[in-house]
């Protein structure tokens, strides 16, 4: 046979909507099944397997394929319903979902005697004689069996009698009277009389008999051919009347799907079916009674279709031809279950899948046609028209290539479309016209002995016994590459190395791909990535870490570096090795030792095999294993240097750093005074061999013999020094060590002390004893002097620093400064908020558990505390070391708050609290100082209020505290290491906390009395000067020093500052005589030069010996009421005047200052010897004016005053007339100036004018002033 092709136009189904939209549109709420079902998806497998819908092509035996859909169609007011697909021979389903022009349908599957119409009219039937109900055939359940004159009558109705104009009557029948001996009747319309309607009869010959009886009473037969309906078999009859669509009426007679006779019923009147129907007998009666079977009767008011009715005898039919020979008919397959896979309803959709395998088609035009119909009886029918032709295959639609190794490639390619039964395939090599290989009838073929990474070409064409194809489009590529054969490393250093490698037989287009890890390509960088193009045997990684292990592996990737349209995606297996760098030396560091050893260290190398140490000045100091090396017998303070290299497996490192360290300094030899004046003192020292070109000498002065307290430093390269701008009448402490050239500095030598001389106008004297100056014990001294910021410094030196914070996100308050008590500086104030405190973290000296000391200032802002307030406390609620708060006065006065001090047993915490309430209320507003007690040893408390025991527990106490790691808490107090919530309300000073030391009363007295500022009273020669001392002035132990003459014998400031300063005295100023002093505090050898804490307050006296007010020896005279201290400013050279207060009675001048320098009295110089110089002023005197002319105003009073008078006298005031309005006298304490208030001698003031004052001296001086009154 020759090859066959086959070619259609692929045509898609659909379900006509115009049919089914007037439908909707015309339907009752409840609809029959009148939508025919719905054929798409067509489709043809070709011979060699493939399946296309769009194009429909293949040999002479093709496979179809098609669906079916019945569904079931609604909108918001119809629903047509689903029948379901009818498949063979089935019975048409009756209710609603019959088709709506069905009148009667009856399956006469009931019991003999009954009949029901299945249709939605429900037909009126009865049956008459013998009529029994037998198993019809198959899949059409039971039947009615006629053996007797018997008949099955319909009721006449409206349904039956709407087919007058069209009708169709179908029924099954079986009969059975072998030979027939007289016509028998299927059905007839009425009785044999008059009334008779349409009948149809099988008359004795086997021909099929109908009359179309019309109203008019006239008869129009149709006859059937002689032996067209087999006896004793099933068949289908089928009569219609009706236009069909092609204008004309028809009658026609079926007999199963054949037409056996038609005539034109065009000029027929209207059938007569308005009377009762029979089946099975004449209406009449008669011997024209059926013998036999009939079963399914269906009659509709419409015409059938050829179509419809062909699928009524057989549900699913495919027509075909098989040959050209015309006079062959059609194959026609019926189809059956198995002719539809798969089946299924979704509720609304009855979905079947109609496959033809197979299908044997002729050459040239094939007509095929489908038909389906529904259960309902609704028909579909598709016709298709294939040209089978010849031709010679196609070439494959496309090939590939599969390189499986270095050397072979699978090549493979789509089968050639009309390449059937005995075709095979040709394999050529591409631009060459002859094939490689021929008759392969795979659609692979591998092809080996290829190069690696050779690039190949090969065409696929196709041949059958009517000629070759053409060929497919070239198509290439390239074998896998071969890994490379062995990998290489030179060149090493710390951070690169070049690998290289063989490329085994790989062409040197070949591509090659490099990971780079430490970890064994647990993780791994790509050095050579594919996309670089890497064509080379060799690459230089750098930028590695020294002294390290790296994995290195490479593949070779198939494809051309050249060639970016074949780049290739095959690589080759990998080939792996590992290469370490050189080392890369670490720090290489030199400690000395002792005077002449240095010990070299440097840090170890896994993958070192020998360390070499190099001096710097040449030659190898040692070759180890180690990672130190202790050089020695060098001299004392010389400098050394080394280099350090590594070997490894991979070479030699460079050198690392070269190391260059001094050996240590010996101790200078004893240090001697070799001079002494009152500000400098010279020492000398042995250099103990130290050489003097990189040695170094600390000198350390203090006037502490143990250095405790302010040391000054002196660095010198010599060995002696004078130690210059000393204080006189100081006892200095002296000592000296070595430093070498890397600053290492030796132990201090032996300290030699001296005192510089004293000097006569020179004296001194300790200030007093402050709380500035830490306890020995103190852990903790909090003096929250810092005025602004968030930390508050400890003075004890432990550095226990508070932090002043709020622990909650939403605080309102976190503690401030606040002012502090006088001499105090300032102190912190806590508002009384939760989680709002000063902090210290807890460190172990401040967990002790023995006997303390705590003390603290405290100023209530409120009466309103929270129970338990705490001030101090270490720990948390139950859990507290110790505490000092608040708490609960003792009855009756509970509703009070009292100061108390608690430390708990540290054996049972929770159950043993020791606890000390005062007897004093706490007083809102006012400091005051609390300090509690707890000595382990005697087991004894004591809670102190202003230096005074006001509760006390002499024995009982826990033998000791507990100890925690808490914060040390200010201002609140924990509750179970949760929240702050015990805050104290007011403000908190000078917190001193004693760790193992308990004061006594005496020392708690003492501690009390420091607080209050103190008079220093220096001795000779200057017992004359009293200093009155803050608490807080220093902020430490210090030597208060005065010097009675500055100019000859200053302290501190130079003399020319000092000249400068007296030649430009106060304004109309004049020095009280012997008064000018400087005042300096010696803190640990050196001038305290900042300002005091708090003010200090400096009491220098006058001479008044006969207490007139005046200063003695003042010319003029100079009150003494008028006098000022004044302290100089250094930096410009002038006076500046303090707050002054005279003291009368002492006859002292005393000034509020906040730092130390020099201090004179200064005076007025007012009063005048006579009264040439007096004047009045203002003149003219407007009182009230409120400008240049209102009233002066002197020592509080105003008024016009007269000034320049002499030490004693009076004004007389006189008008115009020479009346006395005022007598005014004046003494030395009015400096010099009398204020008139305008008052005469009555008190009344007088009116405006020309006044005299007559001014008169008490050592008989006069003078006359003319002055005018302004109102």
């Amino acid at each position: 046979m020759g090859r066959l092709s086959c070619y259609t136009r692929n045509v898609r189904l659909h379900r006509s909507l115009h049919a089914l939209l007037a439908l909707l549109l015309a339907a009752p709420a409840l609809a029959a099944d009148d939508a025919i079902p719905n054929l798409f998806d067509y489709g043809m497998t070709q011979c060699d397997g493939i399946y296309d819908e769009s194009v429909a092509a293949s040999t002479g035996s093709p496979n179809f394929t098609i669906k079916v859909v019945d569904r079931a169609i609604s909108s918001t007011t119809v629903v047509f319903y689903n029948s379901g697909f009818r498949v063979g021979r089935k019975p048409h389903v009756g209710g609603n979902s019959a088709l709506s022009p069905t009148v009667l349908l009856l399956h006469l599957d009931e019991a003999a005697g009954v009949a029901v119409d299945s249709t939605t009219y429900g037909n009126t039937t009865s049956k008459t004689g013998g009529l029994t109900s037998p198993d019809g055939q198959t899949d059409f359940g039971k039947a009615l069996y006629w053996d007797a004159d018997d008949h099955l009558q319909i009721v006449k109705s409206a349904s039956l009698n709407s087919t007058t104009e069209q009708m169709t009557f179908q029924t099954w029948v079986y009969p059975n009277e072998d030979p027939l001996t007289t016509e028998r009747t299927i059905f007839q319309w009425g009785d044999d009389g008059g009334a008779r309607g349409p009948y149809l009869r099988l008359r004795t010959n086997g021909s099929l008999y109908a009359n179309m009886v019309t109203t008019d009473g006239v008869t129009h037969d149709l006859y059937s051919s002689p032996g067209v309906v087999p006896l004793n078999d099933w068949s289908l009859i089928t009569l219609v009347y009706g236009n069909l669509g092609g204008g004309t009426k028809f009658a026609s007679i079926y007999w199963n799907q054949t037409l056996v006779s038609s005539r034109n019923a065009g000029a027929m009147a209207p059938l007569r079916v308005s009377d009762h129907l029979y089946i099975g007998r004449n209406g009449g009666g008669g011997s024209n009674a059926w013998r036999g079977y009939i079963d399914e009767v269906r009659v509709l008011n419409m015409p059938l279709s050829q179509d419809a009715i062909t699928s009524d005898w057989w549900g699913g039919q495919f027509v075909f031809r098989t040959t050209t020979t015309a006079s062959i008919p059609s194959t026609i397959w019926y189809l059956g279950a198995s002719s539809y896979t798969p089946a299924a309803y979704d509720g609304s959709h009855d979905t079947h899948t109609f496959t033809a395998v197979q299908v044997p088609l002729k050459p040239g035009v094939n007509n095929l046609r489908f038909m389906f119909q529904d259960m309902a009886g609704n028909t579909v029918t598709q016709d298709r028209s294939i040209t089978v032709s010849l031709a010679a295959p196609l070439p494959p639609s496309a090939s590939s290539a599969t390189p499986l190794s270095a050397a072979s490639i699978n090549w493979t390619w789509e089968a050639s479309p009309r390449l059937c039964t005995g075709g095979s395939y040709l394999y050529f090599p591409c631009s060459n016209t002859a094939p490689l290989v021929t008759g392969i009838g795979n659609l692979y073929y591998t092809e080996a002995g290829y190069g690696a990474n050779s690039l190949n070409c090969r065409q696929i064409g196709a041949r059958t016994m009517y000629g070759d194809s053409s060929l497919t489009t070239p198509t290439s590529a390239y074998t896998y590459p071969n890994p490379a054969s062995a990998i290489y490393s030179s060149y090493h250093t710390t951070g690169s190395f070049v690998v290289s490698w063989n490329v085994n037989s790989n062409p040197g287009y070949t591509r090659w791909e490099m990971n780079l890890s430490t970890d064994n390509f647990v993780s791994y960088s790509t050095p050579i990535v594919v996309t670089a193009n890497h064509v080379l045997d060799s690459k230089a990684l750098t930028g590695l870490q020294p002294a390290t292990t790296y994995y290195v592996r490479l593949r070779a990737i198939n494809g051309s570096g050249g060639d970016y349209s074949t780049l290739g995606s095959l690589y080759s297996a990998y080939v792996s090795s590992t290469i370490l760098t050189v080392p890369q030396p670490g720090l290489l560091v030199g400690t000395a030792q002792g005077l002449s050893s240095i010990l070299w260290t440097w840090s170890a190398y896994p993958s070192a095999q020998e360390y070499v140490l190099v001096s710097s000045t040449g030659g190898t100091l040692v070759r180890t294993q180690q990672t130190s090396f202790l050089q020695t017998h060098l001299a004392r303070n010389t400098e050394y240097g080394a280099t350090l290299r590594i070997r490894n497996a991979s070479g030699f490192s460079p050198d690392s750093n070269q190391a260059l360290i001094f050996t240590l300094a010996d101790v200078p030899g004893p240090i001697t005074v070799t001079s002494a004046s009152t500000e400098s003192i010279g020492v000398s020292w042995l250099a103990n061999g130290n050489p003097s070109t990189s040695t170094v000498y600390d000198l350390f002065i203090a006037t502490d013999t143990g250095f405790a307290g302010n040391v000054s430093t002196r660095t010198v390269s010599q060995s002696s020094l004078l130690l210059s701008g000393l204080l006189p009448s100081t006892l200095y402490a002296v000592r000296v060590r070595a430093v070498n050239g890397n600053g290492v500095p030796t132990a201090p030598s032996a300290a030699v002390t001296q005192r510089t001389y004293d000097v006569p106008s020179i004296s001194s004297t300790p200030a007093p004893s402050s709380p500035y100056i830490p306890d020995g014990s103190a852990v903790g001294v909090w003096h929250f002097d810092e005025g602004s910021s968030t930390r508050a410094a400890d003075s004890s030196g432990f550095g226990h620093h508070a932090l002043l914070t709020c622990l909650d996100a939403h605080c309102i308050s976190t503690p401030t400064f606040t002012s502090g008590m006088e001499g105090l500086g300032t102190a912190v104030q806590s508002r009384g908020v939760t989680n709002s405190l000063s902090l210290v973290s807890h460190t172990a000296n401040l967990a002790g558990t023995g006997s303390m000391t705590v003390a603290a200032w405290v100023k209530p802002l409120t009466s309103a505390q929270v129970t338990n307030a705490s001030i101090v406390q270490k720990g948390v609620d139950a859990n507290e070391s110790f505490g000092l708060g608040l708490g609960v006065c003792a009855a009756p006065r509970t509703s009070e708050r009292c100061w108390r001090f608690f430390v708990r047993d540290s054996i049972t915490p929770a159950t043993y609290l020791a606890s000390l309430t005062s007897t004093q209320s706490m007083n809102v507003g006012l400091w005051t100082h609390l300090l509690g007690v707890y000595d382990a040893g005697n087991r004894r408390m004591a809670l102190y209020v202003n230096g005074v025991v006001s509760s006390a527990a002499a024995s009982g106490a826990p033998a000791a505290r507990i100890g925690n790691a808490f914060p040390l808490t200010i201002g609140n107090g924990q509750y179970n290491a949760s929240s702050y919530i015990y805050p104290f309300n007011g403000a908190i000073d000078d917190v001193h906390l004693i760790s193992g030391r308990a004061f006594s009363a005496a020392e708690t007295a003492t501690f009390y009395a420091s607080y209050r500022s103190s008079e220093v009273v220096l001795p000779s020669p200057n017992a004359f000067t009293h200093i009155i001392v803050p608490p807080n002035a220093f902020g430490g132990a210090a030597t208060i020093m005065v010097s009675s003459d500055p100019v000859r014998r200053p302290i501190t400031v130079p003399v020319q500052t000092v000249l400068d300063a007296l030649a430009n005295p106060p304004t109309a100023h004049a020095m009280v005589p012997g008064t000018l002093i400087e005042v300096i505090a010696n803190v640990g050898g050196v001038p305290f030069t900042g300002n005091l804490g708090s003010s200090a307050s400096v009491s220098l006296p006058y001479p008044d010996a006969d207490s007139n007010g005046l200063v003695d020896n003042t010319h003029p005279p100079m009150p003494a009421s008028s006098l000022v201290v004044y302290t100089l400013d250094e930096s410009v050279a002038r006076w500046v005047a303090l707050p002054t207060t005279v003291d009368t009675a002492s006859k002292r001048a005393i000034g509020l200052t906040p730092h130390f320098s020099i201090f004179a009295v200064y005076g007025p110089s007012g009063i005048r010897p006579d009264v040439s110089s007096s004047f009045v002023r203002p003149n003219p005197w407007q009182p009230g004016s409120g400008g240049p002319f209102d009233s002066a105003t002197f020592n509080g009073r105003s008024g016009i005053v007269f000034d320049n008078l002499p030490v004693t006298g009076s004004v007389k005031v006189f008008t115009l007339a020479g009346e006395l309005v005022a007598d005014l006298p004046f003494e030395a304490t009015h400096v010099g100036k009398l204020v008139w208030d305008g008052r005469n001698k009555g008190g009344k003031l007088v009116a405006s004018g020309v006044y005299f004052g007559y001014v008169k001296s008490s050592e008989g001086g006069a003078t006359v002033l003319k002055f005018a009154i302004e109102r």
